[in-house]
């Protein structure tokens, strides 16, 4: 007899933990789609929120092509070079802005790193000037 109660038992207590896990799965299945919705709402909140800085920056973007696109840097060699075929010589090279201003600033940045270091006025900065 108590095989029995035992069998019944077991029986009964299979069949609860089956609803159970189907009550269960119900309820997570519901619970997971909640959250992919409340996670794509507040994608959505998002993307709208950010649209004019976007905007901004597709324009921004647009607007630096354009002005990159300008005149040419070697608008300036072109023009120097125009009186005379063939190689740049050294003066039309040093006569162009660009040169100029990265002479310029290489210059500035010696004197710079040397003046950081102590060696303001010493041979080798000198001599790297």
């Amino acid at each position: 007899m108590s095989f029995l109660t035992a069998g019944v038992g077991s029986l009964i207590g299979g069949v609860a933990s089956g609803i159970g896990s189907l009550v269960g799965s119900s309820q997570a299945s519901s619970a997971a789609k909640d959250a992919a919705n409340a996670q794509l709402q507040m994608y959505q909140q998002t993307s709208a929120n950010l649209l004019p800085y976007n905007a901004l920056g597709q324009t921004a973007g647009a607007n630096a092509l354009a002005l990159a696109q300008g005149p040419q840097p070697t608008q300036y060699l072109t023009q120097a070079a125009a009186s005379m075929p063939g190689q740049m010589t050294q003066a039309q090279l040093e006569a162009t802005p660009g040169y100029q201003f990265a002479r310029d600033q290489g210059l500035k940045a010696v004197q710079s790193s040397a003046a950081a270091r102590g060696l303001g006025v010493s041979g080798a900065s000198l001599k790297g000037a």
